[in-house]
């Protein structure tokens, strides 16, 4: 048995310092001329990256994170880290968080929670000291548990690709490297490493898959390492393929219009399978697929009906899907206004600016404009979203009309009528502003001066 456990060793050995700088060639071809900050916990995966980056000539310093939830096993693994660092004579920065305080007053997952302190730690030290990339110590057993745990949780594709291996300024160049390959690269260097006891925990998910599982589908496959390096590989350019295909459908498919999107119904319904469709298209409106799968079962036909994510909301009206941006959180939003006879431009809630004009101007029929008898007006004005129950006589009409049936009329979708302001005198609507003064207020040859009134905005 030892015997053999030797030719394992010397088989797989001298991979690991071929295939980290094969990575780089291929990820970052510069690599011989940036300075890299390594990520060192003081575990066997993130002893060896350091370990062999140096001894390929990297420039690299070491960053390790002390979260204090090991009591002495966290500090002696501090200073294993300050130790190592002296030893491969690279610059090494250390911090400490208070992790449980931390967990203890704003709540969370313990391991997002340490992710996220770690990452914005490591990003302020690549600002701080001018480094180009952060390592990671990752490599392609984790990266098949990641695999197995979103396949488990019903992901796809994008959940089966593994771990990416190069995401922003963080690089993961041990991601194709196996477990056994690390385990013979630390045998034959005979490099000392920190093992941290909660790793055989079964408490958390992944050490689960670690420990367990995947040790035991091993035993029935002992090709696994070959086999989910290849099939990971193909399941990244798959992934590829779809985004490029989903990018070519999203920019035919969702038409922008100021501040709203439109989805056409028509070429929707052409889509099959539709609600994976659908869902690529709403992913950057942060639509999660039970809510997609909502839309896709009332067959786009409940004109009216809307839909929420947790910043946009869709609506569903007669020949699109409509979204917007989701106000009603914003609750210090002023949506109501008074306009004095001084002012010349007002920018919330929307944006309308105020002038006079001689009686002989010219009136210009564009509904983002209104020429309004001054002598009719009772100033303060007041600027306001309309409400049911408001009633205005549209101009050229000699009746008065709710505005409800009026934007009814004029096809003004749910999301516009939501935004729709009307400007009053004392409590008569003079404009349901971008679309028709009233009557009562209009020029007449009477007029001896025009109170204009533009909208700049929509």
């Amino acid at each position: 048995m030892i015997s053999k456990r030797v030719n394992c060793i010397n088989k797989y050995f001298y991979r690991v310092k071929n295939a980290i700088e094969k990575w780089l060639d291929n990820y970052v071809p510069n690599w011989k001329e940036l300075h890299f900050l390594v990520a060192v916990s003081g575990g066997r995966d993130s002893v060896v990256l350091a370990t062999v980056l140096k001894s390929l000539g990297v420039q690299i310093s070491i960053a390790h994170c002390n979260y204090k939830l090991r009591g002495t096993e966290s500090d002696a693994d501090e200073q294993f880290v300050r130790l190592f660092g002296n030893k491969l004579n690279v610059p090494y920065h250390v911090t400490h968080f208070e992790t449980q305080k931390i967990l203890d007053t704003d709540g969370g997952n313990l391991q997002e929670v340490a992710r996220q302190l770690r990452y914005n730690w490591f990003s302020d030290v690549l600002k701080e000291h001018q480094l180009d990339y952060i390592c990671i110590g990752s490599h392609l057993n984790d990266s098949a548990e990641t695999l197995f745990m979103n396949l488990m949780r019903g992901s796809g594709i994008k959940g089966l690709r593994g771990i990416l291996p190069v995401r922003g300024k963080v690089l993961r160049p041990l991601i194709e490297t196996s477990r056994i390959e690390i385990d013979s690269y630390i045998t034959e260097n005979n490099l000392e490493y920190r093992e941290d006891s909660t790793n055989a925990s079964s408490k958390y998910e992944r050490n689960q898959w670690r420990n367990v599982i995947i040790p035991q589908i091993k035993e029935l496959y002992p090709h696994f390492d070959n086999a989910i390096k290849t099939s990971i590989g193909n399941l990244h350019f798959s992934e590829q393929l779809v985004v490029r295909e989903i990018e070519r459908l999203r920019k035919h498919l969702i038409i922008q219009q100021g501040d709203k999107w439109l989805i056409s119904k028509p070429l929707l319904k052409e889509l099959q399978p539709l609600n994976y469709y659908l869902f690529e298209a709403l992913r950057p409106f942060q639509f999660n697929s039970a809510t997609v799968n909502d839309i896709c079962n009332t067959d786009f036909s409940s004109v009216g009906k809307q839909f929420f994510s947790p910043s946009y909301v869709l609506t569903i009206d007669r020949n699109y899907l409509i979204l917007v941006t989701n106000e009603t959180d914003k609750t210090n939003i002023e949506t109501t206004r008074k306009i004095s006879l001084g002012d010349s431009k007002i920018k919330r809630p929307i944006e309308l600016n105020f002038s006079f004009l001689d009686a002989e101007t010219d009136v210009d029929s564009s509904p983002k404009k209104a020429y309004l008898d001054i002598d009719k007006l009772n100033f303060p004005l007041t600027l306001r979203k309309w409400e049911n129950g408001d009633r205005f006589q549209p101009f050229g009409m000699k009746r008065k009309k709710k505005v409800s049936d009026f934007l009814i009329d004029e096809k003004v979708s749910l999301p516009e009528k939501n935004k729709q302001f009307v400007l009053l005198s004392n409590s008569e609507i003079v404009w349901v502003i971008g679309r028709r003064i009233d009557n009562r207020f209009a020029v007449k040859e009477s007029t001896k001066k025009i109170y204009f009134v533009e909208q700049l905005n929509d």
